[in-house]
């Protein structure tokens, strides 16, 4: 019985496939880059194998300032530096208090 995923093992699933989409590459050519044999991906997919450390940040680096961090589930941000984004409501929010300080300083 396969066991259940770590939380790394299931970030890093998600950061091949945002390379894999921005680049073009395959799941062959990301293991590749990382160091990483691309039969364990199913392994890993199943629970029974595990990225190592090394493949985490060289995965990191493949993608350009990439955040250790939401690998290991501690933040929701991909990318170091990113900023939160905000929803619709607090985009509107955010433009009328633009306009309203606007309007003030005029």
């Amino acid at each position: 019985m396969p066991k259940q995923k770590c939380i790394s093992d299931t970030r890093m699933l998600q950061v091949m496939e945002y390379w894999k989409q921005k680049t073009g590459g395959t799941q062959t050519d990301f293991a590749n880059a990382i160091g990483l044999y691309q039969g364990n991906i199913s392994g890993i997919r199943n629970g029974r194998q595990s990225f190592q450390v090394y493949h985490i940040q060289a995965a990191m680096e493949l993608i350009g300032n990439g955040n250790f961090n939401f690998v290991f589930g501690v933040e929701n941000n991909m990318f170091r530096g990113e900023k939160k984004r905000l929803t619709p409501i607090q985009q509107i929010k955010q433009a009328l208090k633009e306009l309203e300080d606007d309007k003030r300083n005029r």
